[in-house]
């Protein structure tokens, strides 16, 4: 899956820059004119938002979805202002937060097709808005919900961080790969990774990163940890290689996912898979280490009902290191 754009709206003359940036991006997708005056209403919301009521700004994550037959943008706002007690109250239509439009949080909810608001006061703000070009998504996972955060390190455009997740008959397989370094000799072989995985997907876990390992011995090596999920037997299998995370959150507490020193193509490296029992209330967590090894998370009971993408987006506003690329990668259940 494709980074995301990030920008960071720490000025008035950024929110117009930010504006007609994300237009140029809906433009692209061949949203009709309805839509694309949708994205800027929601766009102008959310910037002046970020300077009106965060003394040092936000960031603005920005991913596009160029499906064929319905393609869509998804924007995330992130702020550590100082939050909100009664989001409930600023989701009314008509209300706004910084006396702009006079659309508010309630117009933005309106005008998205999907949308999560998550607000701790003096802990932040989360704002999630997707807009499709027809007002139903395709793009639904049958049995999985996946939201992820992926960006270059700041001030880089090209990320060394990629992730890609497939299914295969009933299992699901996620990829998350980190590329060594930063910049376009990473992102090459983080590329390089998902290809060899995509073409390797009916292969055992232990196999598929084998085949990763011989094929990566071209470029500068990666760190990776691969997920099979079988929701039929309830299991989880996995190998990691390298500093990437895994986390497995249940209603007992944390669980976390071993991972063998070395670097997948430039060394020889240690491949082993493990298995653990997995629950459909569970959660998934991946994350490269461009953010925090002991990451930190509300209770499960206070995340359970936003998405998977606003979940991964607060692992990130609380725990990214700022210096490098960084990925955390949320997936749970859709069935109960």
């Amino acid at each position: 899956m494709k980074p995301h754009n990030r920008f960071f709206i720490t000025e008035n003359s950024q929110v117009g820059q930010l504006r007609r940036e994300i237009s140029m991006m809906a433009a692209r997708l061949g949203f009709n004119e309805t839509r694309k005056g949708e994205v800027a209403i929601i766009v102008s919301e959310i910037g002046t938002n970020l300077i009106k009521h965060t003394p040092q700004g936000g960031e603005v994550l920005v991913k596009t979805f160029p499906h064929e037959h319905n393609p869509g943008l998804e924007i995330i706002s992130i702020d550590d202002g100082p939050g909100m007690s009664y989001t409930s109250f600023m989701m009314q239509n008509g209300i706004s937060t910084s006396g702009t439009l006079g659309t508010g949080l309630g117009a933005i909810k309106r005008l998205s097709h999907e949308f999560d608001l998550y607000s701790k006061k003096d802990k932040g703000t989360i704002l999630l808005s997707r807009i499709w070009q027809y007002e139903k998504s395709q793009r639904t996972l049958k049995k999985f919900e996946i939201g992820a955060i992926c960006v270059p390190k700041p001030d880089e455009t090209e990320c060394g961080d990629l992730y890609c997740y497939e299914y295969v008959d009933h299992k699901l397989l996620i990829l998350a790969v980190d590329g060594l370094g930063h910049g376009p000799l990473a992102a090459e072989a983080a590329q390089r990774a998902v290809e060899i995985f995509q073409k390797n997907l009916r292969l055992s876990i232990d196999n598929i990163i084998f085949n990763i390992h011989q094929g990566l011995k071209s470029t500068r090596g990666a760190a990776l940890i691969l997920v099979c999920l079988d929701p039929e037997m309830k299991t989880i299998t996995y190998a990691g290689v390298g500093n990437l995370c895994g986390k497995l959150i249940t209603k007992d507490g944390y669980k976390g996912f071993v991972s063998h020193n070395g670097t997948v193509g430039y060394e020889p490296i240690k491949i082993k898979s493990y298995e653990t029992s997995w629950s459909s209330s569970d959660i998934i967590i991946l994350n490269s280490d461009g953010i925090k090894t002991n990451i930190t998370l509300p209770n499960i009971d206070q995340i359970t009902n936003h998405t998977c993408t606003t979940i991964a987006a607060l692992i990130y506003k609380e725990n990214k290191r700022g210096n490098d690329d960084a990925t955390v990668l949320v997936l749970r259940s859709n069935q109960t």
